[in-house]
């Protein structure tokens, strides 16, 4: 059966539905502004057919709204991210005029404009005298040039708008940053609302700077070519004269200019508004319904990285800017990015960092190579010449040439190759010293020092600079020649001929919390591993950008001088705060990152970001702020002045049917039709009200039945007694919330009951207060926030062992399972103490060595018989390892298992069988005693000492040493094993006796130091003394616990 594969889809398929739906927003609001402007253009012959959609005011909307369409298909077309870094407005200006996509733009802006000016010269009314034909006496047809006037005003509209469509860079689109899922974004609607004002400037100011373009353009250039041309068309449907001379008045007059300038304000209204609402739908977030764009694809992380691998950078930004909002607000797209390790090209995570860090460490690549020459091509290997086997041809004239005249042309071109070929060289140069001599006496009479001074050229050079720098600081000269460094440096950090800083600004986010969050959700723990990269790569590119700030050099037609580049500052802002949260998530493991402790001194240097509190004087603050709140007031005027105007408009909207049927009565002499009119709305307005009153009475009773949780009651809607009520329900919720935060310790309760009364005075005095209501009864002795878990510590609340950290625990665990395992050996049966000395060789065998793991050492016991390797024995190993060993700690339900099976262990554990230690013992004296003597005498022999070279009493002297060694007593009774040695040990010697060192450097390690005693090397007896401070040890009989061990965090040494 053949396996199905699914296809991957790739971003722009999730993308562009996306903007098709905000292109559909942008083009209703621009239908909205096409139809007030329909309504607004209408004569208003009649209130009905005046704004009814459905007849001349729809025409007159559509024609409107095409010409605000082609607008939109053009922004479309050309729309780009990034800010523009292409240099001066001069360069600027002259790369734009070779481009097709320029007189693209003005041919769709020149489009729109004469659409719209046949729209305005059919809805104008006659007596404006704007109608194409006009009629002298004798009724002869006359071509009326004012309409040829406001048309080639709208022409000048559409070039000035073209300009200043690339001046002020329309076409880009000005991508925003994620700011989590929780977080508000703007409603778009509302911001195009909010800007109506700037709008309604903008559409003013290019009406009235449209003006002298059109004089000029019209009367040098279009005046002639535009009467003949419209002569030429419209010979075809009127009689009119056959001769082409224009007329001799200009046609334009200051109604004519009114009228240009209200068609002016309306069609660059159409535009402003048609580019602002594109520009702002455009850069919504790339969310649907709340979701990321790719949440609905059936591989949304293959479609994600198909749109971060684009090479197309709108799309590129379009999907880091999901990137960003998945990592900071959604995590179940987090998670699929943490194990998503089986793709293709490696995992998930490995291909969002490369991305991401290629587009952080790009910046440092670009500040590294700014003035550097670029790389020249390799050169192409050349072919030598061949050599010649002959003497060169001679080349002399055959006959020899006249000298050449000297003529006065020839002269003057002789001298101006010389100042061609050697500019710094002036003819006064060239005198000889008496000459030079005599010009300077004779410049000293002619001349003051004043003068000369003047005419030096340093000094003209100096005055010319002035006078350029002073050109500079005017806004229309410093827009075409003024290179500022904000554009010089965003192109040199950033790039060109785009920089977009959102796609730096995204890609560090996304490392950050990526990183931060990994902690608690990456399972395969991959990412820490690139966590020290991302530290050093954002140190670096901060550390970097900062000193390429202070060096980068500021251009001579800079006057401002400032060092400020918004764009740049946005980027060194984001890697300050993503560096930031990655060290101060990550700093208490940068021993296990391998992050030396400059590392981390480095990189909180550079995420500390450098506040300057400038104190500014009370005149400067004045001169901020007055703009603002002028700006502001304004802005309330005509927000105001348009509510009023709508309410007007609609008043006049609701009268203005029922006044023309009384007005068109009253003239038919009709009276019936007013009283069947004034029945009608009387009729109208009852039902009107019954049905509106109804609607009030059944929503407030079916919302009084309704139970809610919360209901916003102010201080007057009530009486104050009932007022009073709500606050006394509103302290009663307040101080059971007081009560009930968390508390770090216990308090002491005087009450034996479980309960404690809590009294708060909320506002009633006098004996009326309801005593029932002043009382609040809160638990104490069970918190209300539930129980507390940490993993790898107890509970503060745990009743019996308090704040236990489970490590202390685990690393004793083995030392107990050997003390067990000793208590067990059987006695010494030479001993002549009581209770009896342990047997030492029984001691020596059921010993744990230094360099043997658990697991080897419960083999051991096994393989002596003191324990047996069942399912609860495998299950405890088990469950101890990964305790022990992993980079996890363990829960309580897990530790209450481990000591669960700890304690089977213990029971289980058998007595040590002496039979095995005889049958031992014969083996060992059998290997070691191949022969014997003649008289028959057992003797331990070294094995390492050869045999001929000992005599029998040096044999028999070590036998008795080694024998003495074996059975000297090692331990009392069974109750000094009972205490397990909170360290580990330093080694054990062969069958020598049997001792046990305290190390300092504990593996355990615990919240509370607890007292401990110098240990002894004397005896076992000393050594378990010292060890008094461990939290676990062996029960005994004495204590009163069915468990074979017991629990402690006090001192443990008065027990024994």
């Amino acid at each position: 059966m053949a396996v199905t594969t699914v296809r991957k889809a790739p971003y722009k398929d999730f993308l562009q539905p996306a903007l098709h739906r905000r292109f559909s927003s942008t083009a209703t609001v621009l239908l909205a502004v096409s139809y007030v402007q329909a309504v607004l253009l209408d004569s208003w012959s009649s209130y009905l057919w005046g704004w009814f959609p459905l007849g001349p005011v729809g025409v007159r909307t559509a024609f409107i709204f095409t010409c605000g369409l082609a607008i939109l298909v053009l922004r479309i077309a050309n729309y780009h991210v990034g800010l523009r870094t292409t240099g001066s407005g001069f360069q600027t200006l002259r790369s734009t005029l070779v481009q097709l996509q320029t007189y693209e733009t003005l041919f769709w802006y020149g489009f729109s404009s004469v659409l719209f000016s046949n729209v305005f010269l059919w809805a104008v009314s006659p007596k404006a005298n704007l109608s194409w034909i006009t009629y002298f006496s004798g009724d002869r047809a006359r071509l009326n040039e004012r309409p040829l006037f406001l048309v080639a005003y709208l022409i000048s509209c559409a070039i000035t708008q073209t300009f200043h469509h690339y001046r002020k860079d329309v076409d880009r689109l000005a991508l925003g940053r994620s700011k989590g899922k929780d977080e508000g974004q703007p409603d778009a609607l509302k911001v195009v609302f909010k800007a109506l004002p700037q709008i309604f400037g903008d559409s003013a100011t290019g009406a009235l700077s449209s003006i002298l373009v059109g004089v000029f353009l019209y009367y040098s250039v279009l005046r002639s070519f535009a009467w003949g041309w419209a002569l030429m068309f419209l010979r075809v449907f009127y009689n009119l004269p056959k001769t082409n001379m224009l007329p001799p008045s200009w046609p334009s007059d200051i109604f004519l200019l009114a009228r240009c300038l209200e068609a002016g304000f309306l069609i660059n209204l159409i535009w402003h508004a048609g580019n602002f609402a594109f520009s702002t739908f455009m850069v919504k977030p790339p969310l649907k319904n709340g979701n990321p764009l790719t949440s609905e694809s059936k591989d949304p992380n293959g479609s994600l990285l198909n749109g971060l691998k684009s090479k197309k950078l709108s799309i590129k930004a379009f999907a880091m800017w999901e990137l960003a909002y998945i990592a900071q607000g959604f995590e179940a797209r987090r998670q699929a990015i943490y194990e998503d390790i089986d793709r293709k090209d490696g995992p998930m995570w490995s291909q969002v960092y490369a991305i991401c860090m290629e587009v952080v460490k790009s910046i440092e690549t670009r500040v590294d190579d700014y003035g550097k020459p670029p790389a020249a091509p390799p050169a192409e290997p050349v072919a030598e010449p061949k050599k010649r086997t002959s003497a060169p041809l001679h080349d002399d004239p055959i006959f020899n040439s006249k000298p050449a005249s000297k003529t006065i042309r020839n002269e003057v071109e002789k001298r101006l190759s010389q100042v061609a070929l050697a500019p710094g060289e002036s003819p006064a140069s060239k005198l000889s010293p008496i000459a030079k001599k005599t010009w300077k006496e004779a410049k000293d009479r002619a001349l003051t020092k004043e003068q000369q001074e003047l005419i030096n050229p340093e000094h003209l050079k100096g005055q010319f600079e002035q006078w350029v720098l002073r050109m500079m600081q005017v806004d229309t000269v410093a827009a075409l020649f003024q290179q500022d460094f904000r554009t010089q440096f965003a192109a040199a950090v950033l790039g060109t001929p785009y920089a977009e800083p959102t796609l730096c600004i995204n890609a560090i986010h996304v490392l950050g919390q990526l990183s931060v969050h990994s902690l608690a959700e990456d399972k395969f723990g991959n990412v820490h591993r690139d966590v020290p990269s991302i530290i050093r790569t954002l140190t670096s590119v901060i550390k970097k950008l900062e000193a390429f700030r202070l060096s980068f050099p500021i251009h001579w037609t800079d006057t401002k001088g400032k060092r400020e580049s918004p764009e740049v500052d946005k980027v060194v802002d984001a890697l300050k705060s993503g560096l930031g949260q990655v060290v101060a998530k990550f700093e208490p493991y940068s021993s296990d990152l391998r992050l030396t402790l400059s590392d981390i001194r480095l990189a909180k240097e550079a995420s500390a970001k450098k506040t300057e509190m400038a104190e500014s004087s009370p005149l400067a603050s004045w001169t901020m702020a007055f703009p603002v709140s002028h700006r502001r007031l304004v802005a309330s005027i005509i927000y105001r002045t348009l509510y009023l105007l709508l309410y007007v408009i609609l008043l006049g909207l609701l009268i203005a049917t029922p006044a023309d049927a009384i007005q068109r009565s009253f003239k038919n002499r009709q009276l019936y039709n007013i009283w069947i009119l004034i029945a009608a709305y009387v009729l109208t307005i009852v039902v009107v009200g019954f049905v509106f009153f109804t609607r009030l009475y059944i929503n407030k009773t079916e919302l009084d039945s309704i139970p809610k949780g919360w209901v916003p009651i102010e201080k007057g809607d009530l009486r104050s007694a009932v007022y009073k009520v709500v606050g006394l329900a509103l302290g009663r919720s307040a101080s059971i919330a007081f009560e009930s935060r968390p508390r770090l310790q216990t308090e002491d309760v005087a009450q034996d009951d479980e309960t404690v009364e809590t009294r708060i005075k909320l506002g009633f005095d006098g004996p009326r207060a309801p005593a029932e209501e002043l009382v609040v009864t809160i638990p104490r002795r069970r918190p209300v926030w539930g129980e507390i878990e940490h993993y790898g510590w107890a509970s503060p609340n745990a009743p019996d062992l308090p704040n236990l950290e489970y490590t202390t625990v685990f690393s004793e665990l083995p030392n107990l399972i050997e003390g067990k395992a000793l208590t067990l050996a059987p006695p010494d049966p030479t001993s002549q103490t009581n209770p009896p000395l342990l047997d030492a060789d029984a001691v020596a065998l059921l010993q744990r060595t230094a360099n043997m793991s658990l697991r080897d050492y419960m083999v051991h016991l096994a393989e002596l018989g003191v324990l047996e390797m069942d399912a609860t024995t495998t299950k405890f190993l088990s469950h101890y390892e990964y305790a022990r060993f992993s980079n996890r700690p363990i829960s309580n339900a897990r530790f209450k298992e481990l000591m669960h099976l700890f304690a089977e262990i213990l029971r289980a554990m058998e007595p040590f069988n002496p039979d095995i230690l005889d049958g031992g013992q014969d083996e060992e004296e059998d290997t070691s005693s191949p022969s014997s003597d003649a008289g028959g005498d057992d003797v331990d022999m070294d094995p390492g000492t050869p045999r001929s070279n000992l005599t029998r009493s040096e044999v028999a002297s070590i036998s008795s040493s080694t024998r003495r060694m074996r059975r000297q007593p090692s331990t009392g009774t069974w109750n000094l094993y009972r205490t397990a040695p909170n360290s580990m040990r330093s080694g054990i010697s062969g069958p020598g006796p049997i001792s046990r060192k305290s190390s300092s450097n504990s593996l355990a390690r615990s919240r509370r130091h607890y007292p401990m005693s110098q240990p002894s090397t004397s005896s076992l007896r000393s050594k378990s003394s010292g060890s008094s401070g461990s939290v676990i040890r062996l029960a005994t009989r004495h204590d009163s616990t069915d468990l074979p061990y017991v629990l402690s965090l006090r001192d443990t040494a008065g027990s024994y």
